[in-house]
């Protein structure tokens, strides 16, 4: 199974590097919905790392619980933030600046519950 989900995780990056590499060279892009599509590629591939990370160090040293922790604060948190950036970058969103104020609250609230396991639990085992 990891190695599938490495293969997948290698995969996603791939296109994801041919997507940026595309968009970067489009002419048929404004300025302002390039920036808007890289960060909405950079976001996928955060979060896609973070989940990544998350499967990797699960079940893994004890040591690891800080590393498996971040990766699943930045995965949790960002995950959101992709359906945001996308309205953003490829449509005319009527409420952008509500979802964004929401997305952040989300992410603000995330970093307020890790410590004490309020959305998701690393014990000692990891």
């Amino acid at each position: 199974m990891f190695d599938l989900f490495t293969a997948a995780v290698l995969m996603t990056v791939l296109f994801l590097a041919i997507t940026m590499a595309d968009i970067l060279t489009s002419r048929l892009i404004t300025r302002q919905t390039r920036k808007k599509a890289l960060v909405t590629c950079l976001l996928i591939l955060l979060s896609t790392l973070g989940e990544y990370i998350g499967v990797a160090t699960n079940g893994a040293d004890p040591s690891l619980i800080p590393l498996h922790r971040a990766a699943k604060l930045v995965e949790f948190t960002l995950a959101p933030a992709i359906g945001v950036a996308v309205a953003a970058a490829y449509g005319d969103a009527a409420h952008l600046r509500a979802a964004a104020l929401l997305t952040a609250a989300h992410g603000l609230f995330q970093c307020i519950a890790l410590p004490f396991g309020g959305v998701f639990r690393v014990d000692a085992g990891n």
